[in-house]
């Protein structure tokens, strides 16, 4: 039986998780090899979970491993590598059964590692297609966390001007990459009508913890004219509809992964959609993600930590918590004896 991380009202503990004896058909079952956390959903979690003095449930939708048995109807092979992503199929545990849409192969030239953030690559991907992007235009970042670094080092592989912010000085040094321009948040609007020639950004993403009101109006003011602001973090915010108004900005929240996320055909009957209707789904997103990885057109592995086992959980989220420390994540490592449970 495979262990794993859940969140209670006690925090943080492991638990045996439950995974069907019987594979369904277009369904894989994944020996973890590590596992990444999305800190800010995971966070979330576990107050929620501490609030609400609720049952435990399982923490975590990131992670890669070798397919150990595979149900009729699946592409992927026995012992192949495999990424995963998406809750509640994908979690912090040793074993995962996981719909075939929601698994996509790794190849060996892949640090598994960097496979690992596959979830997150996803929802950067996803973000970036939802705003309709184009080479050549501004895309501002606010928010330097783990997913917000992955999305600008993206949109700077895609051919935009990036300019990238966080309160955090030790999150502003991580970004470590020459095609985006980092600075202090109070410099950023005077570097966007600088850099636009005072037209302002195509797009804003807003990647924080929460956005609030304050936060979401100077977003606005710094988008140009029918520019776009998108809440890919939470928000807990009033419109601010004069600035909306007076430049006409979209305003857009992207739905996780893509195209097929929370869907029943699409995870839990994992029925795919047509290629030539739906060009990015979740599915396809996570496999130009891995492909992007294995080109060379984007590096995570920097912005990783030493795996730790799933043991030292409940400390690593205390530190992640309290604030200490400068680690953008934590990535989990799990033992030969959940492999061979």
């Amino acid at each position: 039986m495979a262990h794993g991380i859940f969140a209670s009202a006690d925090g943080v503990v492991i638990r045996e998780t439950a995974v069907p004896d019987v594979l369904p058909p277009r369904y894989v079952r994944v020996a973890t090899e590590y596992s990444a956390a999305s800190v800010g959903t995971e966070l979330s979690m576990l107050r929620r979970a501490r609030e609400s003095k609720s049952a435990p449930i399982p923490i975590g939708y990131s992670a890669v491993g070798r397919v150990v048995e595979a149900g009729p109807g699946t592409a992927l092979n026995v012992g192949q590598r495999a990424a995963v992503y998406g809750a509640p199929y994908v979690s912090h545990s040793g074993e995962l059964v996981v719909p075939q849409t929601l698994a996509v192969p790794v190849p060996d030239t892949v640090d598994p590692l960097s496979a690992s953030t596959v979830g997150l690559g996803a929802i950067a991907l996803h973000a970036l297609h939802s705003a309709e992007v184009e080479i050549g235009q501004h895309a501002v970042v606010i928010g330097l966390g783990i997913l917000g670094i992955i999305l600008a080092r993206l949109a700077a592989a895609a051919g935009m001007f990036v300019y990238a912010t966080d309160l955090k000085p030790e999150r502003r040094e991580r970004v470590n990459d020459p095609r985006i321009q980092v600075c202090e948040p109070h410099e950023l609007q005077d570097l966007v009508g600088r850099a636009t020639g005072g037209h302002g950004a195509d797009v804003v993403f807003l990647m924080v913890g929460s956005a609030d009101t304050d936060l979401l109006t100077q977003a606005v003011e710094m988008t140009r004219m029918r520019g776009t602001v998108s809440i890919v973090s939470d928000a807990d915010a009033k419109l601010p509809r004069e600035a909306l108004f007076s430049r006409e900005v979209r305003l857009i929240v992207p739905q996780a992964g893509g195209p097929g996320r929370y869907r029943t055909e699409y995870e839990r009957e994992a029925r795919d959609y047509p290629y030539s209707e739906v060009r990015f789904t979740e599915g396809r997103n996570m496999a130009d993600y891995i492909r992007l990885l294995e080109r060379g057109f984007l590096t995570v592995s920097d912005l990783l930590p030493q795996p730790i086992p799933i043991e030292g959980a409940r400390e690593a989220y205390d530190r992640l918590e309290s604030g200490e420390g400068s680690d953008l994540t934590i990535v989990f490592t799990y033992g030969e004896e959940e492999k061979n449970a």
